[in-house]
C-alpha cells in the first residue's frame, strides 16, 4: 500500500503511468479537481477506482481486468471477449464519512 498526497489530477495520473502493477486505487479528501474526472479515461487506469472510499480489498465482486503490465488474468471466462477494452468498477462515496467495506468497525 502506498499513500501519496497530490494536488492535481495531472500529478496523480503522471505518477500512475510509470506503475505496471496495480488493480485498486482510491482518492479521498479535498482535492483541486472534480472527482468525476478520476473515473474518466484521463483519470485512473486501474480495474477498481474509488472516490472517498478506502481500498480495503473487499471489492472482490468488481471487475479487475487483469494485471496492467502483461494483461494476464483477463483472458478467461466471460472476460475473454473483453480483453481489448478497458473496464473499471467505479465507486463514489458522496457522504462525509469514510466507511469500511461490509460494515467493518475497528472501534
Amino acid at each position: 500500500m502506498f499513500v501519496k498526497v497530490k494536488e492535481s489530477l495531472h500529478k496523480i495520473t503522471s505518477l500512475l503511468e510509470g506503475t505496471r502493477k496495480k488493480q485498486d486505487i482510491a482518492i479521498t479528501g479535498a482535492t483541486t479537481f472534480p472527482k468525476d474526472e478520476w473515473i474518466k479515461p484521463q483519470g485512473s487506469d486501474c480495474g477498481i477506482v474509488n472516490v472517498n472510499i478506502p481500498t480495503n480489498e473487499a471489492e472482490i465482486g468488481g471487475v479487475f481486468g487483469g494485471e496492467k503490465g502483461t494483461g494476464g488474468g483477463c483472458y478467461a471466462g466471460s472476460d475473454s471477449s473483453k480483453q481489448y477494452m478497458r473496464r473499471s468498477t467505479c465507486t463514489i462515496n458522496c457522504g462525509i464519512e469514510l466507511p469500511l467495506a461490509q460494515g467493518i468497525n475497528f472501534g
